[in-house]
């Protein structure tokens, strides 16, 4: 996951650092010195007004070294998507459907696809995509047919039984 710091941005964005601060205060951190941001949930609270900044935002950021787990923040990922403007989302949708199709190769397709739609909003908050959707660097962009269903399986939600399907099972084994 790429991440940035209240002083990046400041110097980024040429914009004051309690402007930042402001902007910054609901915003969940990793707690260090200095607080490190998701830059996917800092990107929607940049002003079109200020996007000349975002190379000098993306060149900033520092990534976490984890490739493929984001978190499966779909609320996040709604609040970039509507922040796009119509060129970055027409970047974000071909990789979208680029996420499928190597997703659709992969030999577990029918497990990975029960959640595809909050996978493929996903996709575009990974540290391999965003760069590609916000300033149209391809030359982050994942091979997808390996990429996809790695990313999928780390993303997709946890499905744990509930107490009846435990029951369920138990019977079924009762002789």
């Amino acid at each position: 996951m790429l991440t940035v710091t209240q002083s990046d941005l400041c110097r980024a964005l040429r914009a004051h650092r309690n402007t930042i601060s402001a902007r910054l205060a609901d915003v969940p951190n990793d707690g260090g010195r200095p607080k490190r941001y998701a830059l996917y949930r800092v990107l929607p609270l940049v002003k079109w007004r200020e996007s000349f900044g975002l190379p000098a935002t993306f060149a900033a950021a520092k990534n976490d070294g984890e490739d493929h787990y984001i978190g499966g923040d779909v609320s996040a990922a709604h609040a970039l998507v509507d922040w796009l403007d119509p060129v970055m989302k027409g970047r974000a949708y071909r990789a979208q459907t680029a996420f499928s199709e190597g997703l659709a190769a992969s030999q577990s397709t029918s497990v990975l696809f029960a959640d595809i739609e909050s996978l493929r909003l996903t996709i575009l908050t990974s540290d391999a995509v965003l760069p590609y959707v916000v300033l149209g660097d391809e030359s982050s962009l994942p091979d997808w047919a390996s990429f996809s269903p790695l990313f999928a399986l780390a993303n997709a939600p946890q499905i744990t039984p509930t107490s009846n399907q435990i029951t369920e099972k138990k019977e079924e084994y009762v002789y």
